[in-house]
């Protein structure tokens, strides 16, 4: 399947009416492009502030963090 990803992105190079240097500019912005996007995605994904709103997590420190604090009072 990844395969014929690449093969239509070479394939519709090779036959645009293109100079090799625009060619292989949008083959490096390409690349750039499909390795910055997930790079993105997942560290914000992993992130640690997205998994305590994803779990919830961050409520559960704050009840937590108000019932220590009810008690010392």
């Amino acid at each position: 399947m990844i395969s014929g990803f690449i093969f239509l992105h070479v394939a519709f190079l090779y036959y645009f009416p293109l100079s090799k240097e625009v060619k292989m500019f949008v083959i490096f912005s390409l690349g750039i492009v499909y390795f910055l996007v997930p790079l993105g995605v997942l560290l914000y994904f992993t992130s640690q502030r997205f998994w305590m709103k994803f779990s919830k997590a961050s409520t559960l420190i704050q009840k937590v963090l108000d019932t220590v604090s009810e008690d010392k009072k």
